[in-house]
């Protein structure tokens, strides 16, 4: 994991009030909640391409993924998982959508994932420029 983009990301999270930085043993223990419900291969890298459940896949090419990611997790409140095509643990941010938004605008590109807070959907930036969500069944 790229040391230098999670110092930024924290440094961010600190300007937002509503956003906190999950501890070490939380974030493992939401990392293996959604990996237990969402995906099929246990030691899949790219989640979005092992997904139990159907998954709708938008590309944005040059548009704006950060708006379309927004408009596709309309729910207030939801978990960043910084995954950056490295394998876990990851850092885990717990905030709403529209800071957790703006946090990701202020650095380079990097995959990511979001998930709402009661884990129904989970959505997916990938480096093809698209948006995959994924809604539990």
């Amino acid at each position: 994991m790229d040391q230098e983009l999670i110092t930024s990301l924290s440094a961010e999270a600190a300007k937002f009030e509503a956003v906190v930085e999950l501890d070490h043993e939380s974030a493992n223990e939401l990392i293996d909640n959604l990996k237990n419900h969402y995906i099929k291969n246990d030691s899949a890298l790219l989640w979005w391409e092992s997904l139990k459940h159907p998954a709708k896949v938008i590309a944005y090419g040059d548009g704006d993924g950060l708006a379309l990611m927004k408009s596709q997790m309309a729910c207030v409140k939801v978990f960043l998982l910084v995954t950056d095509e490295s394998p876990p643990p990851w850092k885990v941010f717990f905030g709403e959508t529209a800071d957790l938004i703006e946090m990701i605008a202020e650095q380079r590109f990097f995959e990511y994932c979001l998930a709402s807070e009661d884990r129904s959907r989970l959505a997916f930036d990938t480096h093809h420029n698209e948006i995959v969500v994924c809604e539990a069944s």
